[in-house]
């Protein structure tokens, strides 16, 4: 009896891994290699079951900002743009769902909302590339899926609002109740009334974005002030005060909600006009002109 007990225990849990991952590259013709292959776009059900429902595919005019530095300038130079829907017939379980954006037509907040759902359940009704990446244009956000019914169908965007997705990729994942690796290599560097952030994201799956704190003290006490719910893997902060010197830790969120352990300690101090290395320029008008 004991024998069969065990033998059973293995099995189910050996039937929770099944080594699932797929990646398709939005509006590209051909399959790369960067970090993990992505697969030619290709229609609902091809060969794996799996493909786009909706949108059409889309190549921005050579003028347009591909890649940025955190992200494939060869993933990013197509897209599916238009009102999206992917699905993936997949073993029931939990997945991580990672979308991989790049806005090239828009340069501001508020131009380009959209939603985003999987399986009609709604995570974001007004999702803003551009405000969420800024300047660096391109980067990535992961979902965790929870699939009953072997499906998962992602839509973004909807008739009346256009959406952009340049790669998406499905892995399957279980929640194994240990926290995440912290960010490493966290650096802060003071810009002028602002510090600016960056970080190396642990490559767990499990990975889902990063909590930043910040302290007047490198023996703290420190204080969330932020929650990137993304894989960017940079954030400036520009609620500080001139030639005040900042305290950062980072932890690492999982998709499951567990936090990491927080980052080594970095510090950064605000620059003033004076100080700055960028051009600072002081403008007087005269009443009158």
């Amino acid at each position: 009896m004991r024998l069969f007990s065990l033998v059973f225990i293995l099995i189910l849990t050996a039937s929770q891994v099944w080594g699932y991952e797929i990646a398709f590259d939005c509006g590209g013709g051909g399959s790369y290699f960067d970090g993990k292959v992505f697969e030619a776009d290709t229609a609902f059900p091809g060969s794996s079951e799996a493909g786009y429902l909706s949108g059409y595919a889309s190549i921005p005019n050579a003028n347009s900002r591909f890649g940025g530095p955190y992200q494939s300038a060869t993933l990013c130079s197509r897209f599916r743009r238009g009102n999206i829907s992917y699905q993936f017939n997949v073993p029931n379980g939990d997945y991580a769902v990672t979308l991989y954006f790049s806005e090239y037509l828009v340069h501001g907040p508020d131009l380009r909302q959209f939603p985003i759902q999987f399986n009609r359940t709604v995570e974001d009704t007004a999702f803003d590339i551009w405000d969420r990446s800024r300047m660096f244009y391109t980067f990535s956000v992961r979902y965790k899926v929870q699939v009953n019914g072997g499906v998962i169908t992602a839509s973004l965007g909807s008739p009346t609002e256009t959406a952009l997705l340049a790669g998406i990729a499905i892995e399957d994942i279980v929640d194994d109740a240990l926290p995440p690796m912290a960010p490493a290599n966290v650096i802060a560097t003071g810009s002028y009334q602002s510090v600016n952030l960056s970080w190396d994201l642990p490559t767990e799956i499990k990975a889902g974005g990063v909590t930043i704190l910040r302290s007047q003290s490198a023996f703290g006490p420190f204080e969330q002030i932020a929650a990137r719910h993304d894989l960017a893997p940079f954030w400036v902060d520009q609620n500080v005060t001139t030639g005040i010197t900042y305290y950062y830790q980072l932890t690492t969120s999982s998709l499951y909600g567990q936090q990491s352990l927080p980052s080594e300690t970095v510090s950064a101090t605000v620059l003033g006009g004076d100080e700055s290395t960028l051009p600072f320029y002081s403008i007087t008008i005269t009443p009158g002109e």
